[in-house]
């Protein structure tokens, strides 16, 4: 069989490997954290590529063409043969892009367990609000977002859990551990404010109470200098994530408050990937290490 794989790209080349291991895409596609839909435009893709049909379909499934079989084989030994060379051999970092906290509290914490002999990570630390940027302009990889958001196409997404948000304030603070939202309006919030190159602009940081009934307090782009400052204020609070605080009211440095009538406020937290830049096996292997950090709490309960 005269076949050129050339144009075929390595994430194509590891679903071709997979085809035999399953009967229907639904499968395949659950194995491989893509929609159904997704997953039958690669492989029409592929077979437009290849110049063969490689599926023969049904309502029930899939069957293997002679040539799809043959194809699979190839897949497969050239994955196999070609391990060491698609091992990390240069010094060039892979490029996470995360919110500031994200990157500290859950990426961080995860690169041991997926560093491979020379790999080497360069960390993005971004306002959340700022993240779709690197995907839109190629500047890393790899994407943790928060929210519903947007990416290009070549970007598959794998959901990793939820985050919740609370208010928090210092150990001697004169809130009480349920408050009415009227006593808490009375506190100035901290703002979390950023530089867009031309000016300041304030970030979400997702409380219920909007600014237009709260006071604002200090301004800062870095969660960790709010955390500073409200431990060691009487009189302004902050609304942070559950996971950035864990430690500090553990330690009795910042506890929570309880407000009355406030939702429960979760944001979903998703692993993206560029396709064609990101081995699927590494990929698996950064989902499992996040969601591993992620587990001890029960913000990452889906």
């Amino acid at each position: 069989m005269d076949v050129s794989f050339r144009q075929v790209t390595l994430f194509e080349l590891e679903i071709l490997g997979e085809l035999a291991q399953h009967t229907s895409l639904r499968q395949l596609s659950r194995a491989k954290h893509l929609e159904p839909p997704h997953l039958s435009k690669i492989l029409s893709r592929t077979e437009k590529k290849l110049g063969l049909a490689l599926l023969k379909r049904s309502p029930g499934g899939y069957l293997l063409t002679p040539d799809g079989q043959r194809v699979v084989r190839f897949a497969r030994e050239m994955l196999r043969t070609s391990e060491a060379l698609l091992a990390p051999q240069s010094t060039e970092p892979v490029t996470v892009a995360a919110p500031r906290f994200v990157a500290a509290h859950v990426v961080a914490p995860a690169l041991e367990a997926v560093r491979d002999g020379d790999r080497r990570f360069r960390l993005l630390d971004m306002a959340p609000d700022q993240v779709a940027t690197a995907a839109a302009s190629s500047a890393a990889e790899i994407v943790v977002a928060l929210g519903d958001v947007d990416f290009p196409r070549t970007w598959a997404p794998r959901p990793l859990g939820k985050l919740s948000w609370g208010l928090y304030v210092g150990k001697d603070h004169p809130l009480r551990a349920k408050s009415k939202i009227d006593d808490v309006a009375t506190f100035p919030f901290i703002v979390p404010t950023y530089w867009n190159g031309k000016g300041f602009e304030a970030g979400d940081d997702y409380c219920p109470l909007p600014w237009s009934r709260r006071r604002r307090g200090d301004e800062t782009s870095s969660i960790l200098t709010a955390l500073e400052i409200v431990s060691r204020s009487s009189e302004q609070v902050v609304f942070a994530p559950s996971l950035v605080m864990r430690r500090l009211c553990a330690e009795g440095i910042t506890r929570a408050v309880d407000v009355e009538g406030w939702r429960n406020v979760v944001r979903p937290v998703t692993l993206w990937l560029r396709e064609d830049r990101v081995r699927a096996r590494f990929a698996d292997q950064l989902e499992k290490a996040m969601r591993a950090v992620l587990a001890p709490t029960s913000d990452s309960k889906n």
